[in-house]
């Protein structure tokens, strides 16, 4: 991907690298999320097409978010958190 490219990272891709992050495996984000592994599985690999980043090496037969993705993660949370207050301050 290049500087100038825009890409779009829906808030639902960030809860998913986040629920993974949190459960440790595919399996238990998917169960956290209530979707079947394979419907993450495609999720996961759509994102990556659209980022043109490895978000999960699944070498080993485990799958462990790679450092770009802990990055996301990381700085999402920031604005999944943003976001939360930015709508309990607009509720008000």
């Amino acid at each position: 991907m290049k500087s100038t490219d825009t890409v779009r990272i829906d808030l639902a891709a960030l809860e998913m690298l986040a629920a993974i992050a949190e459960a440790g495996s595919m399996a238990g984000a998917a169960r956290q999320l209530h979707k079947v592994p394979s419907a993450l599985t495609y999720q996961v690999r759509r994102l990556e097409e659209a980022l043109d980043l490895l978000l999960v090496d699944r070498r080993g037969g485990r799958a462990q978010l790679t450092d770009s993705a802990r990055l996301l993660v990381r700085e999402g949370r920031g604005v999944l958190a943003a976001l939360a207050g930015a709508l309990a301050r607009a509720r008000r």
